[in-house]
């Protein structure tokens, strides 16, 4: 009877310091590698029937946050400004509707990005830009590709 119970309360304790020394893990958020301010580069072209090209090249600044409303969602403000989802060290930026002057031309985008990589503080992702411009009481629609590099700070 003696050495039941001590051999009960040896694998009692066993057991108890196994699991007591263990650490509760924590479930790791992709999003935290993407969060901060990015010096961006966007490089490209738009193409219109009728006018030709018109270059992109231009540098600004993009910032991420994290959303609250998703576990893997971030909000995107700057060069950009919408939403997107982060898998891993991938990021899938939502389609988003801009206007802005590109060569003096106001031009309004429809901006459909494809996935994007981080390869440590470098931001990588190319975006498909559907372009209408008014010029000269008509309008113009164009089409292009676009690449983003951007650096954290």
């Amino acid at each position: 009877m003696k050495k039941s119970f001590f051999k009960m309360a040896a694998v009692a304790a066993m057991v108890f310091v196994a699991f007591s020394a263990c650490k509760p893990v924590e479930p790791i958020d992709n999003r935290d590698q993407f969060i901060g301010t990015y010096d961006i580069v966007i490089t490209g072209s738009l193409t219109f029937s009728g006018l030709g090209t018109l270059p992109m090249d231009e540098v600004g600044v993009l910032t991420i946050t994290k959303d609250n409303t998703s576990e893997s969602l971030v909000n995107l403000s700057g060069a950009y400004s919408g939403k997107a989802t982060v898998t891993g060290n991938s990021i899938k930026i939502d389609q988003m509707i801009e206007t802005g002057v590109i060569d003096g031309f106001n031009v309004q985008l429809t901006i459909s990005p494809r996935s994007g990589t981080l390869n440590g503080a470098i931001l990588t992702f190319v975006t498909d830009v559907s372009a209408t411009m008014s010029y000269g009481g008509s309008t113009y629609v164009g089409n292009g590709v676009v690449q983003n590099v951007a650096t954290k700070r």
